[in-house]
């Protein structure tokens, strides 16, 4: 049966190096790392962790599709599934809705599409839709 050969390796100063030819990379080198930092005196150590952004399910069809940053008076992720608009300032998502009871429904099967002009997000739910919105962060509905 084969034996299976460690080596150790303690010197990591070559670090990332991408050349073509594998077999010309020196034994401090590597040609792929992931999830890694490289310490400019030789040392590796983990990337900091992902946090959970959203603690709570999100309701409806679950059907992620688009997610888009939009920078407005408070830095907002937005969230465009087959049926909805979701918004999160950091913490769960919640649906942004057009008036008081009514979300934004879509009728593009990959959701809506967004648009940044300045401080204003234009939203766009579909060919067939009725209706297209633009909303700011401050903002209470589209």
């Amino acid at each position: 049966m084969a034996q299976i050969l460690l080596e150790r390796y303690d010197d990591f100063t070559g670090g990332l190096n991408l050349r073509a030819d594998q077999f010309l990379l020196a034994k401090n080198e590597s040609p792929d790392m992931l999830n890694v930092e490289i310490d400019p005196r030789g040392g590796v150590f983990s990337r900091g962790a992902m946090q959970r952004l959203n603690t709570t399910a999100v309701s409806g069809t679950w059907a992620p599709d688009k997610l888009h940053a939009f920078y407005g008076a408070t830095p907002t992720i937005m969230l465009a599934n087959s049926t909805k608009v979701y918004r999160s300032t950091g913490g769960n998502f919640s649906t942004l809705a057009y008036s008081s009871g009514n979300d934004i429904a879509t009728t593009n099967a990959h959701g809506a599409s967004f648009a940044n002009w300045g401080s204003t997000l234009y939203i766009s739910t579909g060919a067939t839709a009725t209706a297209g919105y633009k909303w700011n962060t401050t903002d209470t509905y589209a």
